[in-house]
């Protein structure tokens, strides 16, 4: 998990990750209290998520 103190370091990864997505990446983003307190719903949200970009890649 990143902590950024400095805006700029924020900046820079919004921007960083705006353009990869340009190239179709999708990014999900967890905390670690997501990961170890709920571990079964972050999985159920990437299964979901992969589930969506399947259908959308068969249309």
């Amino acid at each position: 998990m990143a902590i950024h103190i400095q805006m700029t370091g924020a900046t820079n990864n919004d921007e960083r990750q705006e353009f990869v997505e340009s190239y179709g990446v999708k990014f999900l983003r967890f905390t670690n209290e997501d990961i170890y307190g709920d571990f079964n719903r972050v999985l159920d949200d990437i299964y979901e998520t992969i589930q969506i970009l399947t259908n959308e890649t068969k249309k």
